[in-house]
């Protein structure tokens, strides 16, 4: 079973991108190399967070679905770097499947970067 901070974050970083997908400054490039990185950011937090076996998902690819993975190729720049933080940050926090408000500042930058 997933707890309140997981689930908290998985649902704002789902929203930040649907937020970001719709529209934003027209300034910032979507698709651009930011957006990959975010992409392969948060394809290495699946693949860490699968092998620390958290349960949340069966495999990489459930994760992937799950946490949105190719949508962050085409938001924003400004939202795909703060994307890619936050999946850096969960990455390497001491127990990732449970990281507490360990990556808080990230996750905040999301919701400033992408709405």
């Amino acid at each position: 079973m997933l707890n309140n901070t997981v689930c908290g974050v998985l649902s704002v970083v789902g929203l930040a991108l649907a937020m970001g997908c719709s529209g934003g400054d027209d300034n910032k490039s979507a698709g651009s190399a930011n957006g990959t990185a975010a992409v392969d950011a948060c394809k290495a937090y699946c693949a860490a967070e699968v092998a620390a076996s958290c349960g949340f998902n069966a495999d990489v690819a459930a994760c992937e679905t799950f946490e949105d993975c190719a949508t962050t190729a085409s938001v924003p720049a400004t939202c795909a770097d703060a994307i890619k933080a936050d999946y850096d940050c969960r990455k390497a926090v001491t127990d990732i499947c449970d990281p507490g408000t360990a990556c808080e500042a990230q996750f905040n930058a999301i919701m400033t970067a992408c709405t």
